[in-house]
């Protein structure tokens, strides 16, 4: 089996997947068709953050010897607190980035983990997935183990509905040629979508399997298959098709056709887009991120584009962090999602510094950040 330490690194070509939390989005809860959307992505548009946000706010995390944050692989929300993994420490703060809580459980024993590959927040506890072990982990916030649910098989990622219901993403590395299966809180199986006509051996970790929500309903994302779906217990839904015009294309696919392992060695470094991210959807707006190869820069850069949910009709689309603006100046573009309205970012304290720098600001030095201070949580307002 694939160690998950290696996981980590694929994961990180994608900084929009490299966080990748299921984040959520006040939707538009009707039934809407599924959209055509055909992005140009080498047209200069008009757009500017200003037509996709209409105000910022930040959380800058606590800073002291019990909390330092070395790397933020995840984050997610809920009312009271943030939660935050950097290598295999969860760490959680409140709402206002006050320091709460740290623990770190890796080990062999029955009440740890090998590996983080995974984490989710619900009803007060935190879930671990164990890729390796297949098991989930669960533990009080402070880190005392509550118990171990056992898995039938691989899975990569993992979406809490509540206590008793789990939707687990195989990323198509195991056994059972689905992509997506719910269980209960037991970790028993109960129903399967998303059938794949071969057992591939790559683990994709540089996608968003749980990419938000529509409705009371999972929206999800496959590999190397530009579709965003709403998840049924037993199905896909096509919500949205996307055309991209790279220099270089994916064939059009299905998870019946689809060669992962195949699809991983021919699109390693080539200016397309392999993937989809987070999606949102809004009073029948719907933003959708998603990772651009940049000729320039050799690297990946995070895009957004809005479009009319029911007609696919485009609206607008930027790169995010490329054009600083004086209104929104900190936007960068790196570990993207949606909570509520808002789409959200995690910053290092050294790039907001270096950003005033840039721009003849000190903003964050009279906040009193310094270059080894914790990250800042942005939450920039959709509209």
């Amino acid at each position: 089996m694939i160690n998950g330490k290696i996981c980590w690194v694929l994961g990180l070509m994608l900084s929009l997947a490299c966080g990748a939390f299921l984040t959520s989005c006040k939707n538009d809860a009707q039934e809407l068709e599924t959209a055509v959307i055909d992005v140009k992505v080498d047209v200069e548009t008009s757009a500017s953050t200003s037509d996709f946000f209409s105000g910022w706010d930040y959380v800058a995390l606590e800073t002291n010897d019990s909390c330092l944050i070395h790397s933020v692989r995840r984050y997610e929300f809920n009312d009271s607190l943030i939660v935050i993994q950097s290598g295999c420490e969860i760490l959680t703060f409140d709402r206002k980035g006050k320091f709460k809580s740290v623990f770190n459980r890796q080990g062999q024993g029955p009440e740890e983990y090998v590996h983080l590959d995974a984490f989710r927040l619900c009803n007060g506890l935190i879930y671990i997935l164990d890729c390796d072990v297949r098991a989930i982990s669960v533990y009080k916030t402070g880190g005392d183990f509550v118990r171990k649910i056992k898995l039938d098989s691989s899975y990569i990622d993992f979406f809490m509905v509540d206590e008793d219901e789990i939707v687990l993403a195989s990323g198509c590395y195991n056994s059972t040629k689905y992509a997506f299966a719910w269980a209960d809180g037991n970790g028993e199986v109960k129903s399967r979508a998303g059938h794949y006509s071969q057992v591939h051996t790559v683990i994709m970790w540089d996608y968003t399997p749980f990419a938000g929500k529509r409705g009371d309903n999972l929206v999800v994302n496959a590999p190397f298959i530009l579709t965003t779906f709403e998840l049924g217990e037993f199905e896909l839904d096509p919500i949205a098709n996307y055309t991209f015009n790279t220099p270089k294309q994916l064939p059009e696919l299905t998870l019946e056709t689809v060669d992962i392992n195949k699809m991983v060695d021919i699109t390693k470094n080539q200016q397309l887009v392999r993937q989809l991210g987070h999606y949102c959807i809004k009073d029948s707006i719907a933003f959708q991120s998603f990772g651009l190869f940049e000729l320039s820069s050799g690297g990946y850069g995070a895009n957004l584009v809005k479009y009319d949910a029911r007609t696919g009709a485009q609206i607008a689309q930027i790169r995010l962090g490329v054009t600083e603006s004086s209104e929104f100046p900190y936007i960068w573009g790196g570990r993207v999602g949606f909570y509520e309205d808002c789409l959200t970012e995690v910053r290092s304290a050294g790039s907001l510094l270096d950003t005033d720098d840039r721009n003849g600001s000190d903003f964050w030095a009279t906040q009193g950040l310094t270059e080894d201070s914790n990250p800042v949580i942005f939450f920039y307002k959709l509209k």
